[in-house]
């Protein structure tokens, strides 16, 4: 974002290009509070130490990558294999879509029970589990709580957010990879 007193522009960020080979390459690590573009050069020398998976874009035009999630809640190992989209918007790790078939399956099959957040009022207003372990991407986090909401528009398993980012990683939009760095 982009921010001049009260006005604002916003950018997707894989519209960023390098200014000397017009890539569409961003590295990315929020534990450094680095956000950069990077040559062609750069990547090539960044991707050869990083696993990489592919990177494509939902209907919407959210970048998202296909991956395998398991989870262990409650005594019981669920999993899914499905999209999830990069959302830096989202400020957790996780945020998975009951409305997509294959998640709503893997909770009612491995019975897990969702816990409800409640306003003043009394109404549920949003949903969650914690997961006393998670695999997502390859990368493995302990203790960790996952939201569970409705996005009937969406048919993608679900979100990664910023938490996910803790490491670095590498968007490649040009080849359709996502490379996560050591």
């Amino acid at each position: 974002m982009i921010a001049d007193g009260e006005h604002e522009l916003l950018i997707p960020f894989n519209m960023l290009r390098h200014t000397k080979d017009d890539k569409g390459a961003v590295c990315l690590d929020l534990t450094n509070n680095m956000m950069r573009v990077i040559s062609g050069k750069e990547l090539d020398k960044v991707s050869e130490k990083a696993d990489g998976m592919d990177l494509s874009f939902n209907k919407f035009g959210m970048p998202i990558v296909n991956t395998m999630l398991t989870m262990y809640v409650n005594g019981s190992h669920v999993g899914v294999k499905g999209d999830f989209i990069v959302d830096m918007g989202n400020g957790s790790l996780l945020f998975i879509n009951k409305c997509e078939k294959k998640v709503a399956a893997m909770l009612t099959d491995g019975n897990v029970t969702l816990k409800e957040a409640r306003d003043m009022n009394g109404n549920v207003v949003a949903e969650g589990l914690f997961a006393d372990k998670l695999t997502i991407c390859g990368r493995t986090y302990d203790d960790v709580p996952v939201g569970v909401g409705q996005f009937k528009s969406i048919e993608d398993c679900g979100f990664l957010g910023v938490k996910f980012f803790t490491g670095p990683v590498v968007f490649d939009f040009n080849n359709g990879r996502m490379s996560l760095c050591e």
